[in-house]
């Protein structure tokens, strides 16, 4: 009785410490305990706490690497969480607020190390330290419903600049990360370009706007990423003076160069709108992401960014969506001054938040203060991901904010007081967002180096209500027996009935209505299963194949934005012996017809139908699949990029100021597909206006993909610095300083020379 009664007590101990967050680990000498507080500490998911590690106290002070691990190893795709040194026997580290516990973490490890450790396997550490079930996340990531990067103050700097020098590396890289997590989608919460002369202090004169979207979209169209990309405009973006007394002038000029460029949500209906404010919706679940516009001007600290109708647009979404069950996520560019995430509450030190002084920032957070079941996504200070400016909701008082960093550079607050910039190559910074049925994961990560960052990852409880339990029977209008096996491919021609198919009434009511939409997400779900003759009217992209491109384009016809499904389409084509599909060659012809298509026209790469090609082009090539079907899907997805885009245009109007006083400009160019000019022939270019020094301005009309561009004198005694493409529409230089020559033909006077935008 004395044993049972000992081992009783032994066993209460145990427990009593594992409730206290305490584990004794493999060897005597080393252990690990975690003392999890904050207002959520009895929560599952959570990590705030302080973390100590407890050590021979007679060795030598050594450094100890911590880890979140699963039962075998340090869990891959996460930086450490810390690095300590373990002095007179102890070392303590203090998770920050809201952060999480890996979805998929089932210990935390301690590695002795003097230098990072190459093995971070459970059996080689110093010490282990077991979760509680108690603490343990939820879900594992295997049930993530859907994942997002969000990204932000990517600053593409045309020309070079000091404070920028690795944005077209940081920018790849942020577009590998994005490839390698499988992300479906991304979010940037503005600055793509950075619009300013590098070298020209505060004055910020001759924006390099053009060009330095050239390379956002360029860098986009030549990454592995292929899924969608969803952007919020910036205040670079809304740049539009020559001098800072100019911030006042027209900014709709920028807003409509950033909805040309970056396609909102590809949709031709809110491009036409000409709003750079916007919203779309995630098709597996319902999730709402609302895209804010700033509309004033450069300093967000000077003027109302936000008009009147963008303000009641969002008041009524969020009015709408407030107990619809769903996750709503706002996407906006600054933060606020002293409320919320983004900065020093106390003490400020970034220069243009939003203020109160200005109406519409007062009406925004009046919002967030109503609706605070959303959760917004912000950048501009670029402040990096340690400082912990990242999460805020006021006290419980208003929406959550979440701040993110920069893919850019990030910056640093020195003694409270000062800005610093770290400009170095692996310093890249954003979000992996991770959204569960009941929490998301706002996974802080170094794009650089492809880790989340465990001190800057947040957990974050969800708003959404999903069903209890799974629908038992199907709906009445569904028939009530179905066949055991469905068809493998769609019947070529229409199943044999006294009236015509009504192509996505999926329930079979006789009616097209978001419902039927509905019906294919809980198949994809596997929530319903669909009958034979339900997967015909399901499939209205024409192709075999179910998915969530059908439900996109039963909500389409249903808002107007088509008159006909591709299906539809391509049976009026069969009918009239007009189309018609022989297999490899075909589809051989149109994937390298696609392929130089996406080539001429990166420029529209963040348009989500440019994305969509060059995914499905990428996966026929690796694939090899020459059917009918795959030709079919491609043929749909070429005809939808052609209808937003267009046909990339052939010429593209350059500009030059004569600055040198030339009497006569001349223009030659090289790489064009078609017929490049000799420097003897170089045309002569059109007078335009003179701009406001009494300085000429000229015009030419260049070959879209023309590599290189020189502008010339008639003598040919003075020219510019090789120009190199790509070129598009309004692009303009003007001569800047001489870098040579003697004023001869034989050694002409060459000019370097400053980009401007043409308007």
């Amino acid at each position: 009785m004395k044993k049972l009664i000992s081992l009783c007590l032994v066993a209460m101990i145990l427990l009593s410490l594992a409730c206290t967050g305490f584990t004794i680990t493999a060897g005597a000498s080393s252990s690990i305990a975690y003392a999890f507080s904050g207002n959520n500490k009895n929560d599952k998911g959570y990590a705030q706490g302080t973390i100590t590690l407890s050590v021979d106290s007679t060795a030598s002070p050594t450094s100890y690497w911590l880890y979140w691990a699963d039962n075998t190893s340090a869990l891959s795709g996460y930086a450490e969480i810390a690095q300590v040194t373990a002095s007179s026997g102890k070392a303590t580290f203090t998770m920050p607020a809201q952060t999480a516990i890996p979805a998929d973490a089932t210990k935390l490890i301690a590695i002795k190390s003097a230098s990072k450790p190459t093995t971070k396997t459970v059996t080689s550490a110093a010490a282990v330290y077991t979760i509680p079930d108690s603490k343990l996340p939820t879900k594992k990531s295997s049930s993530k419903l859907y994942s997002f990067e969000a990204l932000s103050d990517i600053h593409m700097c045309e020309g070079g600049s000091s404070s920028y020098p690795y944005d077209e590396q940081h920018l790849a890289s942020a577009f590998k990360t994005a490839a390698n997590r499988k992300v479906d989608f991304i979010v940037t919460s503005g600055d793509h370009v950075n619009n300013q002369r590098a070298d020209s202090g505060s004055s910020h004169s001759n924006p390099y706007y053009a060009a330095e979207w050239n390379r956002y979209l360029k860098i986009l169209s030549e990454s592995d990423y292929c899924n969608p990309i969803y952007e919020a405009i910036g205040n670079h973006e809304l740049w539009n003076g020559d001098t800072e007394s100019d911030y006042r002038k027209d900014p709709s000029v920028g807003t409509k160069y950033f909805i040309k460029s970056t396609g909102l949500d590809s949709n031709s209906a809110t491009i036409k709108a000409g709003k750079a404010y916007y919203e779309f919706t995630e098709p597996t679940t319902g999730d709402h992401f609302l895209m804010l516009a700033l509309e004033g001007g450069f300093y967000t600290d000077r003027v109302d960014e936000f008009t009147d109708a963008q303000l009641s647009w969002l008041e009524s979404k969020l009015k709408a969506y407030q107990n619809d069950g769903k996750n709503c996520f706002i996407v906006e560019h600054s933060n606020f001054y002293k409320w919320g995430a983004g900065d020093q509450i106390d003490r400020p030190i970034y220069d243009i938040p939003l203020k109160d002084t200005m109406p519409s920032t007062v009406k925004l957070k009046n919002l967030l203060k109503t609706y605070k079941n959303a959760v917004v996504i912000t950048g501009h200070t670029h402040f990096c991901l340690d400082q912990q400016l990242n999460y805020s909701d006021n006290s419980s008082t208003s929406a959550l904010i979440i701040h993110n960093s920069s893919v850019g550079a990030v910056r640093m607050i020195k003694n409270g007081t000062t800005r610093v910039n770290d400009t170095s190559l692996e310093k890249t910074e954003g979000y992996i967002v991770d959204v569960y049925s009941d929490h998301t994961v706002f996974n802080g990560t170094n794009l650089y180096y492809n880790e989340i960052i465990p001190t800057a990852s947040y957990f974050v409880k969800g708003n959404r209500v999903e069903p209890t339990t799974e629908p038992t029977t199907q709906p009445t209008t569904q028939p009530t027996t179905q066949p055991t096996t469905q068809p493998t491919t769609q019947p070529t021609t229409q199943p044999t009935t006294e009236k015509p198919l009504l192509y996505g009434d999926v329930d079979e009511n006789n009616l097209l209505e978001i419902v039927d939409a509905t019906f294919i997400q809980k198949a994809l779900a596997k929530m319903i299963t669909l009958s034979p003759d339900q997967l015909v009217l399901a499939r209205v992209d024409g192709t075999d194949v179910l998915n969530i491109v059908d439900a996109t384009l039963i909500q389409k016809k249903l808002a107007k934005l088509i008159d006909k499904f591709p299906v539809e389409e391509q049976l009026a084509k069969t009918s009239s012996n007009d189309y018609a599909v022989t297999g490899a060659n075909d589809i051989a012809a149109l994937i390298k017809k696609s392929k130089s298509d996406l080539t001429a026209s990166y420029l529209y790469a963040s348009y989500n139908q440019y994305q969509a090609l060059k995914k499905y082009v990428k996966e026929l090539e690796k694939s090899g699949d020459t059917s009918d079907t795959a030709y079919n899907k491609l043929n749909n997805l070429y005809t939808e990029f052609k209808e937003l885009v267009g046909d990339p245009p052939k010429t593209v109007k350059v500009y030059f100021t004569n600055g040198d006083n030339w009497s006569v400009v001349k223009a030659y160019w090289w790489g064009s597909a078609s017929e490049n000019p000799t420097w003897e022939t170089s045309p002569t270019c059109t007078y335009v206006k003179t701009n406001d020094y009494g300085q000429k301005i000229y015009c030419c009309d260049l070959p879209a993909d023309a590599q290189g561009l020189i502008w010339r004198s008639n003598s040919g005694s003075a020219k510019t610095q090789d120009i190199k493409g790509p070129f598009s529409e309004n692009m303009a230089w003007y001569p800047d300083k001489v870098t040579g020559g003697s004023d001869t033909t034989a050694d002409p006077k060459t000019w370097s020379v400053k980009s401007w935008t043409y308007s």
